[in-house]
């Protein structure tokens, strides 16, 4: 009902609130000064009841005065002067004038004398005042008379009389004359609100400011006083009177005995003493309500001026600006307020920003749909032509329809359900769909929902944002796809292949099905790749893993570890012939030529075959123990197949475990140099040192037989055969510079690091980083590297000889020892292999070898070092036959660089 109030009506209303607080003002002044003015009537109350109290304890205390007078005068007190005693009383009564009457009673209450003299007799026996005085013989007020003597009204005081000898002899009295009481109470200046009277314990009218004279003597008017009297209630109180007045009152009493005789009871009228107060209000409401008139009406004309019309006007614009009208943008046609020039101007602002924001979300790439949520099946209020391009709908064809057509028939998609979800929710969600454009293509949606919310805190609407994300669920896709493929054959990868283990593991526990795992390795593919490049051993690769994948069955898994590694899973295949059947398909694949380049190509690989449930019970047993088979085919000759064998745990895991370490073991610094010395087999000066590499692994020393042939298999060897190039070359100079020596230092390459195509360049950077003279550095290489592709060879030898480095034949004799290469390749010198030497002495056959070698060397103008020399008989031998350098322990062991300095 409030929301269709207008703007007039809450002008009016604010109006009359804004009066409201002078009104309540008033109201709580109003009552603030009641308050005050009943506060203070009371202590005026108070004060005049204390004034009167204290005037008739005067008068009370003048009574008993004047007793005491006459009762302690000579003639009263004897009974035998009679006219002495009436003109002692007369004489008193001439001095008190506030008595109407004087006298002195005999026992029987006969009037003895009296002051002023009379001729009238009379008996006060029947009076309470004589009765009293003689009970109590003390001083005794009374209670009203009419005096019987005087003729007037009085109160009575007593005093009993003692003769001399102390006897009680008679009373004397005297009446307070109430009219003159009267007249003395009415010359009080009260306020004309308070009355004030005094009264017996009765309830008599002794005197009164305002009740006539003849009212003295008759009990008060008010009845509730008069009750309070009668009940000796002192003290402030209200009654109401039988006319219904709310009177106000205060009571004394005169005198402070059990039973007071006199009252002073000052009272007030309520509705008199707020009376002036009402009065005040009314005024002022006036005042308030005349100068509210005014401004209401002065109000509604400026409202009419500076709000209304201004407000209507921008009413009209917002009403515009929805229906798309030129006329948002205009501002007010009247001379509206400041307040309404800023409102009028923050709208057209606003409505800039609406109109950008609208823009923007015309433009945007992304499409918007808000969805009415006060309606049944959410029906689509909104789309922007990105909606419309993406899904190929115009916004005639879904307006007023549920977004669901979009997914089609295809409705089992788990955020369909999410998005339910939050719309009974009423939350944020994010949700990926397939969705179907117009044409049926389909697409992939990310939609993003958010509710909005009115000023209650319902929802009303819901606003989606949709994202095409097609290319990047593909990219996805294709992402998880090489997560699980190997890049360049295309095969599962190892994590693919551990998770199609783990199910045939399932399977097999399930059903009791069998099945086999293959671990491939080709044989010497290593130096294959070296020698033919990277590029052509990846066609390789690729040749071998199609003829695997070949000739396999369908429901084979072939898996590519990584480098030359395979793995094939055979498939409900336990041991039987069949397997072998199959392992042999794929060997045969494999021995067929690979064709790069017009040229034929041939490989070899080592099988190992593990069978589950005998040779293991989980993915990683069986691929290790069919790695340990296969290491055992190498073991045998390669080439072959082997089926694992418990036994072959002990060599395998060792080697694994080796391998591992060796891949980390460059990264942990465990490499460490050892130096042999060389020396003139004639002279014995030092003439060079061969640097031999160790491996301290967990601090003991593993021999390079161990590691070697492991390292090159495993790639390890190039950044291996580089560290010990500058490591050697380093410290070779590191002597030089100290002066301790200027020989050169050998270094033994492997064929896998010659063949490498950039071995010259790696071998200059060293030399310039360490400062060595190339002469300074030997490279020292098998027979076997010069057998395979002999024309690369020769030309790295002579790259090497033309930029200084010294080139050695190692373990000459042990190959094929051509001689014809021996005469095409650029050698410095050869050594004999240690197995000719060892037995140079007792052995006519090395004897003659050896004799062979120095002299066919030097016929061919190189040097010849003997390696393995461990005697002296060995040593006269080959100095004898004129062998220029001597290596062996009889020279001296292979020691670290520290402890060559004496050497040096």
């Amino acid at each position: 009902m409030l929301r269709s109030i207008r703007l007039r009506t809450w002008l009016l209303l604010l109006t009359l609130v804004a009066v409201l607080p002078s009104i309540a003002w008033l109201s709580y002044s109003h009552d603030r000064d009641q308050a005050d003015a009943l506060r203070r009537t009371q202590q005026d109350l108070q004060a005049v009841a204390g004034l009167a109290v204290a005037s008739l304890e005067q008068a009370i205390e003048g009574a008993r005065q004047v007793l005491g007078t006459i009762a302690a005068g000579p003639s009263v007190r004897r009974s035998d002067l009679p006219q002495l005693c009436q003109e002692y009383v007369a004489n008193v009564a001439a001095v008190s004038s506030a008595y109407n009457s004087i006298g002195v009673l005999t026992l029987e209450g006969e009037l003895r004398c009296v002051g002023p003299a009379t001729t009238a007799r009379f008996n006060a026996s029947d009076r309470e005042y004589f009765r009293e005085a003689l009970r109590t013989e003390k001083f005794t007020i009374g209670e009203y008379v009419f005096g019987r003597a005087s003729g007037r009204p009085a109160l009575a005081f007593a005093m009993p009389v003692y003769d001399y000898g102390n006897q009680l002899k008679g009373v004397s009295y005297a009446g307070l004359d109430l009219i003159r009481l009267d007249q003395r109470l009415k010359e009080l200046r009260l306020p004309r609100v308070i009355r004030a009277d005094v009264v017996d314990d009765r309830g008599l009218l002794l005197a009164s400011t305002q009740s006539p004279v003849e009212a003295i003597g008759r009990p008060i008017a008010d009845a509730g006083l008069r009750e309070a009297v009668l009940q000796r209630r002192q003290g402030v109180f209200e009654t109401v009177s039988d006319a219904g007045a709310q009177l106000m009152h205060v009571l004394a009493a005169v005198d402070e005995s059990e039973r007071p005789r006199v009252y002073v009871a000052v009272s007030a009228d309520r509705e008199q003493v707020l009376g002036a107060g009402l009065a005040q209000l009314r005024r002022n409401l006036g005042v308030v309500l005349s100068g509210t008139l005014l401004g209401l009406a002065f109000a509604l004309w400026l409202a009419h001026q500076q709000v209304t019309e201004p407000m209507r006007q921008l009413l009209s614009r917002m009403q515009a600006a929805g229906r798309g009208e030129d006329g948002a943008s205009s501002g007010p046609r009247t001379s509206a307020s400041l307040e309404f020039q800023q409102l009028h101007a923050g709208l057209s602002r606003m409505l800039e920003r609406l109109t950008l924001q609208r823009a923007a979300v015309e433009a945007t790439i992304e499409g918007i749909v808000i969805c009415d949520a006060t309606q049944p099946d959410y029906p689509m209020v909104y789309i922007n032509p990105a909606f419309e391009r993406m899904t190929g709908y115009s916004a005639k064809e879904v307006l007023g329809r549920n977004c669901r057509f979009l997914q089609r028939e295809d409705r089992a998609q788990p955020g369909l359900e999410e998005l339910r979800l939050a719309l009974r929710e009423q939350r944020t969600a994010e949700v990926t769909l397939r969705n179907y454009r117009r044409d049926g293509s389909l697409f992939w949606n990310d939609l993003r929902l958010a509710p909005v919310r009115d000023s209650q805190g319902r929802v009303t609407h819901f606003v989606g944002v949709q994202t095409d994300v097609s290319e990047r669920v593909r990219f996805e896709r294709e992402l998880a796809h090489r997560a699980h493929h190997d890049t360049l054959t295309g095969l599962p990868n190892r994590q693919l292949l551990e998770d199609r283990l783990a199910q045939a593991i399932h399977q097999g526990q399930r059903s009791g099905a069998r099945f086999t795992v293959a671990f491939i390795d080709l044989d010497n593919f290593k130096t294959f790749n070296d020698s033919i490049g990277h590029a052509a051993g990846d066609e390789v690769l690729k040749a071998v893993a199609s003829r695997l994948s070949t000739a396999v069955r369908p429901g084979d898994t072939v898996s590519r570890l990584g480098g030359d590694e395979f793995v094939v899973v055979f498939d409900g295949l336990g041991e039987s012939a069949e397997l072998m059947q199959a392992v042999e398909r794929l060997r045969t694949g494999l021995t067929e030529a690979v064709e790069l380049q017009g040229k034929d190509y041939f490989v070899a690989a080592s099988i190992g075959l593990a069978s589950y449930p005998r040779d293991g019970l989980t993915a990683m047993e069986l691929i290790q123990h069919a790695d340990f088979a296969m290491y055992r085919a190498k073991a045998d000759g390669r080439g072959v197949v082997r089926s694992y064998q418990p036994d072959h745990n002990v060599g395998g895991e060792q080697r694994l475990e080796l391998t591992r370490d060796l891949r980390k073991a460059l990264g942990r610094q465990e490499f460490e140099l050892h130096y042999q010395a060389q020396t003139d087999t004639v002279t014995g000066e030092l003439v060079g040192f061969e640097a031999l590499i160790r491996w301290r692994r967990g601090g003991e020393l593993v021999s390079p037989l161990q590691f070697i042939e492991l390292a090159e298999q495993t790639g390890v060897i190039v950044p291996l055969g580089e560290w010990v190039l500058e490591e050697a070359c380093r410290q070779n100079q590191q002597w030089r510079t100290a002066g301790l020596c200027h020989v050169p230092v050998a270094v033994n390459v492997s064929a896998i690091q010659f063949k490498q195509s950039n071995l010259v360049e790696v071998i200059e950077r060293v030399l310039l980083r360490t400062g060595l003279p190339p002469p300074l550095l030997h490279l020292e290489i098998t027979e076997s590297v010069m057998m395979d592709q002999p024309e690369l060879i020769s030309g790295t030898l002579a790259a090497l000889r033309a930029c200084g480095v010294g080139v050695a034949l190692d373990d000459f004799g042990t190959g094929y020892s051509s001689l014809s290469y021996l005469k095409r390749f650029p050698v410095d010198c050869v050594k004999i292999d240690r197995s000719f030497v060892r037995d140079i002495t007792t052995d006519p056959m090395d004897a003659a070898i050896c004799g062979a070698i120095i002299a066919m060397a030097h016929q061919m103008s190189m040097r010849v070092i003997a390696e393995g020399v461990e005697t002296e008989a060995q040593a006269d031998f080959l100095r004898a036959k004129g062998c220029d350098v001597l290596q062996g322990y009889l020279v001296g062991r292979p020691v670290p660089a520290y402890a060559l300095w004496a050497i040096a």
